[in-house]
């Protein structure tokens, strides 16, 4: 139930209280440990409740079917409400109240003591939840039975929400009051570190004592709900979080890794079926083996690379199922199971009511073959010179034929952002205000077009200079942003220092050259100092490796590298399997001008096998990226990380009707 009634209700303005902070802080704790204990839902307001469908032991909003209601810590509960959750638990449905208990009632313009209803509902007195909570050292549960198969349970604690451990809490005299501004949060290389920092005394590391009072929390929250309803799913590691839905009659499960780690985890579906993963890219579906079916359940593995997702679907039926191996398998039918092994040699126990093994593979493993070295390379979109840095003075300058050579003692260094607010006093001249900007780039060669992006003139007019004389072109829409220009700087640009100057007719304190300034085409750049960069002959070749480091740090775009390879002898009849090295780019693998595969993330192998052929082969991977490099002037790694490599695997087909023939 979302609380925004309650916490309109007990808001006080300019100051906190504790019940308020505790609803609101609660909220969100129990977001998270929902998603920890792989419990799927939805947020639902108290309007979307008073015109639901219930009627049983479900509540029913549109296509969608609810069986438990959660109440954050709440004191107030509209009146429709109330009477919504009398109905459901009449009628077989379960509620879920947490720390404090509702005891007042809103409708109509009037507050309504409804002490009685909560109290009959969760056979708590909800006036001394409220008076007590802060002083609920412990988590104790209450479970009632009702009339017609509806089950309530409270959970009492001083919160959910632990961020200062209560014997710290105890010490500093605010028992029950979870939440300080002592308290400092470290990652480092994935790890989170808790630490506890009075204004007086030491630092302490307090990781261990909170995750302990977390997964308290989070154990007694789940065996609460567990009293209530039994788990659609079960999944042995919280920091893989779910959702299912069904589809077309198809049961359709997302799982999710959300942190920069990888995350494998057990899972355990309440219903039999047999698991394949879907990829949402070209909506091919693959098996996942093995997996174990019990009676109502199906088990199996998933493994997520960092920030990875996975769509988990019902397959059809095979008369086999694969209860252990150490293949990779690449399909079942009614007739074959294929696949492929990693090793020397792979096992693979088909189940059909008897267990049979076979073990495959002839113990040789052909090396894998890695594509360093020098790539071809292409840009197919402009690359970007990024200045930070700049002068700017509001004095006038007498001759526009001079604005590169002019004297710039007196003008201010500036970096993006309000003019007026980076001067040492305000401005001493009333608005308008006619402010020059000056900023200077080297070039050691000059592309065939070179453009300023305009971005960040906030003001009434503008003009631009390039070594003295006006841009005097029309300027054009961007291909980056409806609402960025380009100015076409070809004529004026030179070999050697190129200066840039800049008017804005500044009207208000916030206007000024409030963004970085893109200078874009077809060129490499090189740095020449700290954040200070040349440009210089676009690349036409790299090594396997991001662009970023090789001429391109503020590109954003379109990457082709491209080389040669040959397939060796001892690869035929192999599955070829090309794994490139990538960070999260979007990734398109062509062979001899065919397209093998797009991957939109991890992981990135594309199986080649029947695109190659014996002897040389093209490769092309065509990369692209985000906008952040070009944008923000941030280099993020893009393009290729390192050296693919292509994997040769031995091929099995097992025929079934031969395979099953003979038992293990």
């Amino acid at each position: 139930l979302w609380p925004i009634n309650d916490m309109f209700a007990t808001y006080t303005p300019q100051s906190h209280n504790a019940m308020a902070d505790r609803t609101e802080n609660d909220f969100n704790a129990l977001t998270d440990l929902l998603l920890r204990l792989h419990r799927d839902y939805d947020y639902l307001d108290e309007d979307m409740l008073a015109s639901a469908d219930v009627s049983g032991a479900e509540i029913r909003i549109g296509d969608e079917a609810y069986q438990v209601v959660i109440l954050p810590p709440i004191r107030h509960l509209k009146l429709s409400t109330i009477e919504r959750l009398e109905q459901f638990v009449a009628g077989g449905g379960c509620v879920l109240g947490t720390v404090f208990l509702p005891d007042t009632g809103l409708g109509e313009g009037q507050r309504v003591d409804i002490c009685d209803r909560v109290r009959q509902l969760f056979d708590v007195d909800p006036a001394e939840t409220q008076r007590s909570f802060t002083s609920q050292p412990s988590i104790t549960r209450t479970v009632t039975d009702h009339p017609g198969g509806g089950k309530t349970a409270f959970l009492q604690s001083y919160a959910l929400n632990r961020q200062l451990p209560r014997r710290l809490q105890e010490s500093m005299g605010v028992p029950g009051q979870p939440e300080s501004s002592h308290i400092v949060i470290e990652e480092v290389s994935g790890q989170t570190t808790y630490w506890f920092d009075p204004s007086e005394g030491e630092r302490r590391d307090i990781t261990g004592e909170l995750t302990a009072e977390r997964e308290e929390v989070m154990r007694a929250l789940g065996e609460a709900i567990d009293t209530l309803i039994a788990p659609d799913i079960t999944i042995d590691n919280p920091e893989v979080f779910y959702l299912h839905r069904v589809k077309d009659d198809r049961d359709l499960y997302f799982f999710v890794n959300p942190t920069y780690q990888p995350q494998t985890a057990q899972v355990v579906l309440s219903k039999e079926l047999r698991p394949v993963l879907w990829d949402p890219s070209d909506g091919e579906e693959r098996p996942i083996a093995p997996w174990t079916i019990e009676t109502g359940s199906t088990s199996f593995e998933i493994q997520l690379p960092p920030t990875g997702s996975a769509f988990v679907l019902a397959g059809d039926p095979t008369p086999v199922r694969i209860g252990e191996t150490d293949t990779v398998v690449t399909s079942i039918t009614q007739d074959h199971v294929r696949g492929y092994i990693t090793g020397e040699q792979g096992s693979i126990v088909l189940d059909n009511g008897r267990q049979h093994r076979q073990r495959v593979g002839s113990g040789v493993v052909p090396e894998a073959v890695s594509l360093d070295g020098e790539w071809a390379f292409q840009a197919e979109d402009d690359n970007a010179l990024i200045i930070s840095r700049w002068l700017a003075s509001e004095r006038p300058l007498d001759s526009k034929t001079a604005l590169d050579t002019a004297s710039t003692d007196g003008w201010l260094p500036m970096v993006p952002g309000a003019w007026a607010y980076q001067l040492p006093s305000e401005p001493a001249d009333p608005y308008p205000v006619d402010v020059w900007y000056r900023l200077s780039f080297e070039a050691t060669s000059l592309p065939p077009a070179l453009e300023l992006i305009i971005d960040g003139f906030a003001s009434s007019d503008w003009e631009v200079y390039l070594n003295g004389r006006p841009v005097d072109g029309v300027a054009q829409r961007s291909k980056i942003d409806s609402q960025m220009q380009r100015l076409d700087l070809t004529p004026l640009a030179q070999i050697g220092e190129n200066v840039i100057t800049v008017r804005l007719t500044v009207t208000k304190a916030t206007d000024g050259l409030l963004d970085l300034v893109k200078i874009t085409g077809d060129f490499a750049i090189e740095e020449t100092g700290e954040d200070v960069y040349r440009i210089v002959p676009p690349r036409a070749t790299m090594q396997a490796a991001s662009w970023t480091e090789q001429g391109y740090p503020f590109y954003s775009g379109r990457g082709v590298y491209q080389r040669t390879f040959t397939i060796p002898t001892e690869a035929e009849g192999k599955r070829i399997i090309l794994s490139p090295a990538m960070t999260d780019d979007v990734l398109e693998v062509v062979i001899n001008g065919t397209r093998a595969g797009v991957r939109l993330w991890a992981d990135y192998d594309v199986d080649i096998t029947d695109l190659v052929k014996p002897g040389e082969n093209v490769l092309e991977l065509r990369v692209a990226n985000t906008l952040i490099n070009l944008l923000e002037a941030v280099p993020r790694a893009s393009g290729l990380a390192g050296a693919p490599t292509l994997g040769m695997y031995e091929q099995f087909d097992l025929e079934l009707t031969s395979v099953l023939a003979t038992a293990d």
